[in-house]
């Protein structure tokens, strides 16, 4: 439910703002269940954030570009869900969710 989504958001930004959780190894999943929540709770433009911080950490993540391109086309935005399917295929160009996202290109 709603609620559980809105507390898994604020116990993970408490972590992050511990000082105990400056380790940077954990950070990347901590932003992917945080956009994950935000995602459910159709906050998009908060999970498009998060999901692109996690990017921005571990650029090998599928699931960073995967949910973010998830996001922006539930928000209709398809120029950016493309822009970021590009970005995505220089790291997984055998994904057949990017190649189907890049098609649409075309369309």
């Amino acid at each position: 439910n709603y609620e559980n989504y809105e507390l898994t958001i604020q116990l993970l930004q408490d972590y992050i703002s511990n000082e105990r959780s400056k380790n940077i190894q954990h950070l990347p999943e901590v932003y992917i269940m945080m956009g994950n929540s935000a995602f459910y709770l159709n906050q998009l433009e908060t999970a498009i954030k998060y999901f692109i911080k996690s990017q921005s950490l571990r650029p090998l993540d599928f699931r960073c570009y995967e949910m973010a391109i998830m996001s922006y086309l539930k928000m209709g935005d398809k120029d950016n869900s493309i822009h970021l399917a590009r970005q995505a295929y220089q790291y997984f160009p055998n994904s057949n969710y990017i190649k189907s996202i890049l098609k649409g290109e075309n369309a």
